[in-house]
């Protein structure tokens, strides 16, 4: 061990020797470095390997190898690198491939090795690391479409990147990801052939020497989007996948065409393909606000001619409530484009008669009554008819939670008892998880003197979780509007009818002392009532002593941890001793 250890060290004295001399170390910096490294390879040299030993080896080189470049750039003194610079970068790889030689499937250390390896602009040796890693771990695809990337856009080598990514489909035929990237990469490689020829200005016959003039004309994308076909047939979100990607290329026109043509055939019932289909010559949709400010006529006319026409042939082909759904979407993203032009009174009339085409076939949803609702409600003076339709929707779908909640919050200007009945009902048909919800928009819709009446009516509620947010909600509401004695009547109330949730009595506690000096014989009271249902809570216990110490009396502090201890369970004795430690000494501080 200790003969490769002395070996390697003195394979080191050039670079030494040289850093001296030019003035970018000092003898007792060499020494320190001697040492660290002679340290760190008696590591390298242990039977079991450790990859910590490698990976701090490594940052410790790549550190001297930075502190250097700073030394040189200070001194202004760029000779002699081959003996000083490019030795430490040999030792760092060699290091790296002694590492991932020991850990094969670590793939941190591979692209770590990778990174380095770029950043020292060591070309051939990052398509080597990528071949090797591939070799491993070729079931990332990732993996591949990182080397492809490498090769076409830093090694301007379009036909390793095309091999890498047909060997990557032979591995993972069924990964959409590579089919999609491979398709793009295909594209870009056009892009540059066009953009040089436009460039150099080179006629065609000249491109045509080098370039095959089917590659120009996409033709090598072509057959990619083909043998992808062949592998996902039954997929129309992945090839539309593949229209997205052609429409980010000026030149894609006529591929565009093809690829829709030839999906619309094998896909005539998709939703997904009538909806491209209609906003095909939208282009990006994201966009399309700054399209219509920029050019509203020529917007409006492509939606006319184009748009609409695609998407009423739609409803008529596919009677889906999805169908529905997906062109309901897109109106009301026209509705809030449009909003101000006269092209917006077209487009919600569209939407509204669609609205009604949907319930009148039967294949309305929960959904498309929720949107039709809210389309109503962004008009003025349609909130009655929005109340109708929400009606309607609820008795269709009774068992529908948003469906309530939206009608509920319409009806904000009725009585307390109005909209009180409305919970009730809904109560009956909604799933029990649904319920705290309603009564929460329906104590949000009442007016302010309504919201005590809510509350009450929710605190009675079955439901455990309901009556419990309930109560606490009460609390703060009668605290607000009454005042701290209003509040003792209620918590009575409370604790009269049984057990309460231990949230009511925390938030009771807490009322009291907000007021800045609580009454501690009835917070105390209220605490013992609540250790006699929930003894077994740290929380609880830890209120008390936070109550005593603040505001009580700090010589009950004793007695609490003692009967906290013996009611407390055993796993939770430890970590409520910290806790309560730090409760008396954070108090003691102050």
């Amino acid at each position: 061990m200790a003969e490769l250890v002395q070996n390697s060290l003195e394979s080191m004295l050039q670079e030494f020797e040289q850093a001296e001399r030019v003035g970018i170390f000092t003898k007792k910096e060499i020494k320190a470095i001697l040492k660290k490294r002679k340290s760190f390879e008696y590591r390298l040299c242990r039977r079991v390997k450790s990859k910590e030993d490698y990976t701090q080896y490594i940052q410790y080189e790549i550190n001297v190898l930075s502190l250097i470049k700073k030394r040189r750039s200070k001194i202004g003194y760029q000779f002699k690198q081959a003996e000083i610079d490019v030795s430490i970068v040999r030792r760092i790889n060699r290091l790296f491939r002694e590492a991932t030689l020991h850990f094969k499937e670590d793939l941190s250390l591979w692209m770590t090795h990778i990174e380095f390896a770029k950043q020292s602009k060591s070309k051939s040796l990052v398509s080597k690391l990528f071949s090797s890693v591939l070799r491993i771990h070729n079931h990332r695809p990732e993996l591949w479409i990182m080397a492809a990337k490498w090769e076409l856009e830093e090694h301007r080598s379009v036909s390793n990147a095309r091999q890498l990514m047909q060997r990557a489909l032979r591995f993972l035929p069924r990964s959409n990801e590579l089919w999609i990237q491979y398709y793009k990469m295909e594209l870009i490689h056009v892009f540059r052939v066009r953009k040089r020829r436009e460039v150099l200005e080179l006629d065609q016959d000249e491109e045509n020497q080098k370039v095959p003039d089917k590659v120009i004309q996409s033709g090598v994308a072509k057959v990619v989007f083909e043998k992808a076909t062949e592998e996902f047939p039954d997929s129309p979100q992945i090839w539309l996948e593949f229209l997205q990607v052609a429409k980010e290329f000026e030149f894609t026109g006529d591929l565009q065409e093809a690829i829709l043509t030839r999906t619309s055939e094998r896909f005539a019932t998709s939703e997904l393909v009538w909806m491209a289909r209609a906003t095909h010559r939208l282009g990006n949709l994201e966009k399309l606000q700054e399209m219509i400010d920029a050019e509203p006529g020529s917007i409006f006319l492509e939606l006319s001619q184009h748009c609409f026409p695609v998407l009423d042939e739609a409803v008529e082909t596919v009677r889906t409530a999805k169908m529905m759904e997906c062109c309901v979407e897109l109106y009301e993203r026209l509705l809030g484009y449009t909003k101000g032009t006269e092209f917006h009174r077209e487009v919600l009339a569209r939407c509204l008669v669609l609205f009604e085409k949907a319930e009148s076939s039967g294949i309305v949803s929960a959904d498309l009554y929720l949107a039709w609702a809210r389309v109503l409600l962004h008009q003025r003076r349609k909130a009655d008819e929005a109340k109708e339709v929400l009606q309607r929707a609820t008795s269709q779908f009774p068992s529908e939670g948003a469906l309530w909640v939206e009608r509920i919050q319409l009806t904000a200007n009725d009585s307390p008892e109005l909209l009180q009945g409305l919970v009730q009902q809904a109560q009956s048909s909604v799933p029990s998880q649904e319920t705290e919800a309603l009564w929460k928009s329906a104590v949000d819709a009442a007016q302010p003197e309504g919201k005590l009446c809510i509350l009450e009516a929710a605190s009675r509620s079955t439901s455990e979780v309901v009556a419990s947010w309930a109560k606490e909600a009460l609390l703060r509401l009668v605290a607000e509007s009454k005042g701290i004695a209003d509040v003792r009547k209620t918590f009575r109330k409370f604790c009269r009818t049984g057990k309460c949730p231990l949230s009511v009595y925390e938030a009771y506690v807490d009322q009291e002392v907000a007021l800045g000096s609580p009454d501690l014989r009835r917070c105390r009271a209220a605490l013992e009532e609540a250790l006699l249902h929930y003894a077994n809570c740290t929380s609880l216990w830890l209120r008390y002593i936070r109550l005593e110490v603040s505001s009580g009396d700090p010589a009950r502090l004793g007695e609490l941890h003692w009967r906290a201890t013996k009611a407390l369970p055993a796993d939770v004795l430890e970590q409520f001793s910290v806790l309560y430690s730090r409760e008396t000494v954070a108090e003691n501080h102050d």
